[in-house]
């Protein structure tokens, strides 16, 4: 969404707040809201309104303070937040969460990350988040951006509104983006308020305080209206962005491929026999939405660049990325994105590796390598009845393995039959195949093998699906 479209600097009150709210945001009036809370003026002087607002309707009001334990007396400060919460007759929730920094990482970064977790800890679905950044915050982040020369989706800048975290069904809103930083201190003295100042928000060796403190100030004489300014571009960015994103859906889902999905994949892989035609940005913005629609936040544009220059440009066949815990991999011009993948480490009753387990077709569940089994009926194949009385096993391959095909008095390689049917290697590996009376009868993306391949009959076949994730 997008705030009505007023020049930042308007004066804040409660009025101007409830209107935002109930028009902008089209917030009930029993909306339960959580307020990430520091204690500072800015979240001091929502918090002191939103108790204002409360006065005439049903709206229910968390505080939520996040102590990172940066600062000395960040405690006594969490302290300070509960006794000025209980003045407003307001609910306070605190953590103390001290976030620790690998070096080269941004400590402003890893503090927002895990304020952002706990808030979604906390939070139900129904419940709104609110933060406190204003029209200020909103220039100085677009500014970062473009120094950093990031891409548009960075320039959009702070939404009004959007999930807490990604994926997640609790909302996220910034009631005060059309305000100045000024108007909120006027607010704070106009009531008497108290706040926190915290003496980081001084230290200009922080990017955003130096553009804050340093260049705003003497651009501001020059360009009076730069907030505004600045606001705006941040806007028609996120129009930008937006329609970008459209595009890039539309891709995705011309290019998904359902009938190639296997068992550990998290989302249909990513055709990309057709994007000889896109240019970098297009490729890119696709698989970033591709991997969106898993359910997972998008890795950073240098992975991502990484991986189009090893797909596109190299066409390399073993082109893969980490993706915290997940792997998108390459194969048969198509992108994978898959689940953890175990290889069988099964041990047998004397403390060997065991690469067969016997199987009664009864539903069976393989922690050792994350997976399940069940026997499925099916249009064609095997009828149950007649694998009774068998020897039923399940069989991770060792290399080497020679099948017979229908009748035929050769016999073939697995392999082969693997690499013919496209069947992806991590696939081939991790998912065993089926023996009836020590032969392969069956094999995961190849079917039913030697005298079983000519059942006509409605039968039955094994279907794997993961588990443990």
């Amino acid at each position: 969404m997008q705030l009505k479209d007023e020049p930042p600097g308007a004066e804040f009150s409660v009025v101007a707040l409830s209107r935002i709210l109930f028009e902008d945001f089209r917030l009930a009036g029993n909306a339960r809201l959580v307020v990430a809370y520091s204690g500072g003026c800015d979240s001091q002087a929502l918090l002191h309104a939103l108790a204002g607002v409360r006065e005439d309707t049903n709206l229910e009001i968390v505080a939520a303070h996040f102590d990172h334990g940066l600062q000395a007396q960040s405690a006594e400060w969490a302290d300070q937040c509960k006794g000025w919460c209980a003045q407003l007759d307001v609910a306070c929730i605190t953590v103390r969460r001290e976030v620790r920094s690998a070096a080269g990482d941004s400590v402003e970064a890893n503090a927002r990350e895990a304020r952002y977790g706990w808030l979604q800890e906390i939070c139900d679905a129904d419940q709104v988040v609110l933060t406190a950044h204003h029209a200020d915050d909103q220039a100085e982040t677009f500014l970062l951006n473009l120094f950093w020369g990031k891409e548009i989706q960075q320039l959009a800048g702070i939404a009004p509104a959007r999930p807490l975290v990604h994926g997640s069904a609790t909302c996220l809103h910034r009631p005060l983006l059309r305000f100045r930083k000024k108007q909120l201190n006027a607010y704070a003295r106009g009531h008497n308020l108290q706040w926190i100042e915290d003496p980081s928000n001084r230290n200009i060796g922080f990017y955003r305080n130096y553009i804050r403190h340093e260049l705003m100030p003497v651009w501001e004489r020059r360009w009076p209206d730069l907030v505004a300014a600045l606001n705006k571009g941040a806007d028609f960015s996120r129009i930008i962005a937006r329609r970008d994103r459209m595009e890039m859906d539309a891709l995705c889902t011309r290019f998904s491929s359902p009938r190639c999905r296997g068992v550990f994949c998290l989302v249909d892989p990513l055709r990309l026999d057709c994007i000889d035609g896109l240019d970098e940005f297009q490729v890119i913005g696709v698989i970033r939405c591709w991997i969106h629609r898993a359910g997972y936040a998008a890795p950073s544009k240098g992975q991502l660049l990484t991986l189009y220059q090893q797909i596109v440009e190299r066409k390399s066949p073993a082109a893969s990325l980490q993706l915290n815990g997940r792997m998108v991999r390459y194969f048969n011009r198509c992108l994978y994105l898959t689940r953890p993948v175990r290889r069988a480490n099964l041990q047998s009753g004397a403390g060997l590796a065991a690469k067969t387990i016997s199987w009664d077709l009864q539903p069976l569940k393989i922690p050792a390598c994350g997976i399940a089994v069940e026997l499925c009926r099916a249009q064609s194949g095997v009828d149950a009845k007649i694998l009774q009385g068998k020897t039923i096993e399940l069989s991770w391959r060792d290399g080497g393995e020679r099948v017979q095909l229908n009748h035929r008095q050769h016999r073939s390689s697995l392999k082969k039959l693997f690499q013919t049917k496209r069947v992806p290697p991590w696939e081939r590996d991790n998912l065993p195949y089926l023996k009836i009376d020590h032969e392969i009868a069956w094999a995961y993306g190849v079917g039913w093998l030697g005298d079983y391949a000519a059942a006509e009959n409605p039968g039955a076949y094994p279907r794997f699906a993961p588990i443990n994730d």
